[in-house]
């Protein structure tokens, strides 16, 4: 029912100043799917107000809790696009090394067995990548231990040779902007 409600400007703002967010962070405390599910889809409805995405980044453990979803396939969409919608903050960024996040999501993009990157798997690693600490963590993920060893680059230049994928040319790119 609050999903629905969210759609509109004027309740998302009324659920806003009634401290949603917070209370639906102790929601991810229990381990109760149906209602994390339901939970997840409220709160990407409500990502598209900047201050929502402020709000969930401020409450300690919530960023890694909504992260730690992306190994579980019945969250993995929803958490996706919620993470996207937080990481377009440049602020932001840099907070998703302090996560699983670039483990995980390397993971998802060399395990892929599509050509083509599913798009929020590819729209998040995008943005993450613009991130320096970030890229350094993408270039150094090994792909069957996630262990820091230097080959995650090679891994994704010879995944982009492969397929051609241009959102995998996008990672790249991004991640050669730096020093």
């Amino acid at each position: 029912f609050l999903k629905r409600l969210s759609v509109f400007r004027e309740n998302k703002n009324v659920m806003l100043e009634g401290d949603i967010i917070k209370k639906i962070a102790r929601i991810f405390l229990c381990n109760h799917d149906i209602l994390i599910g339901v939970s997840l889809r409220l709160l990407v409805n409500l990502s598209f107000d900047r201050t929502t995405c402020q709000q969930i980044v401020k409450i300690p453990g919530f960023l890694p809790r909504i992260v730690s979803l992306l190994d579980n396939e019945m969250h993995q969409n929803p958490a996706l696009c919620l993470l996207y919608q937080i990481s377009l903050e440049d602020k932001v960024k840099s907070l998703f090394a302090y996560t699983d996040a670039v483990p995980l999501l390397m993971r998802m993009i060399l395990e892929n067995s599509r050509d083509a990157l599913p798009v929020e798997i590819a729209a998040l690693a995008v943005n993450l990548a613009l991130c320096e600490r970030n890229a350094e963590l993408m270039c150094g993920i090994e792909k069957d231990s996630g262990e820091l060893n230097g080959s995650g680059l090679r891994l994704l230049i010879k995944r982009v040779v492969s397929t051609g994928d241009p959102q995998l040319l996008k990672i790249l790119r991004n991640i050669s902007c730096h020093k």
